[in-house]
């Protein structure tokens, strides 16, 4: 199956999840079908795909996190022939039968990408809770609803699925195009854990509660206003 074929099957499967649960979802493939369900819906059986925290769910993915989500159904899938299902044993549909079009598909699948996130290479600290130490990392990049960040590979870096606590500071620009470095702490549930080396993991971090600002936006408007300022002075 091809990438295109993949994301149909992923959306079709995030619009079948169950809605009257407070259970956090997970994307599964079971019995050739590819299912948005909790935990305790599934079978043992059922391969995991990733997590789909409710923020996502809400407001999209972002473009490296949907694709990496594909390419986790295409390797588990292998030659296999899927179908986007749900919960509900028996109900399924296939791509022959998609209720919408090409070029409608691709408009939905744009509005699920959600923000640009900003490569910010700062110190960053993490604890299980409030009540912990906190442990020192390495921010990777940011967005309003996430971070990642890289860590040591020994026996205190967050698993999948975990809540931790982050404290970090970013910059935040100023309409006269100077900034602010304003420090945040923010609780939030690791997404994801990539292996980078044998020494180092790279996790990322949903929010509980975003920032109060889109860092991405930030950057591009004081961008402009470096170039618009130049443009004037010569």
């Amino acid at each position: 199956m091809d990438s295109p074929q993949i994301e149909m099957l992923v959306d079709e499967a995030l619009k079948n999840r169950p809605t009257a649960t407070s259970a956090p979802m997970n994307l599964y493939i079971y019995e050739g079908r590819l299912i948005c369900g909790s935990r305790a819906g599934m079978p043992r059986e059922a391969d995991f795909v990733a997590h789909t925290p409710p923020h996502q769910l809400a407001n999209g993915f972002d473009e490296k996190e949907w694709m990496l989500m594909v390419e986790k159904v295409r390797q588990l899938a292998g030659k296999k022939t899927l179908v986007a299902g749900s919960a509900k044993p028996g109900v399924c549909s296939g791509l022959d039968n998609c209720p919408f079009r090409a070029e409608e598909y691709r408009r939905r699948f744009e509005e699920r990408r959600s923000e640009k996130r900003v490569t910010w290479h700062r110190p960053i600290w993490f604890a299980e809770s409030y009540g912990h130490s906190f442990i020192e990392g390495r921010m990777c990049d940011i967005s309003s609803g996430g971070v990642g960040f890289e860590c040591k590979a020994d026996d205190k870096y967050p698993e999948h699925g975990e809540q931790i606590v982050t404290r970090f500071s970013i910059a935040r620009y100023n309409d006269d195009n100077s900034f602010d470095t304003i420090s945040f702490t923010r609780a939030g549930n690791v997404c994801r854990v990539d292996k980078n080396d044998i020494s180092l993991r790279r996790i990322a971090v949903q929010f509980a509660k975003p920032l109060p600002f889109k860092p991405a936006e930030q950057m591009e408007k004081s961008s402009a206003s470096r170039r618009l300022a130049g443009a004037v002075s010569s």
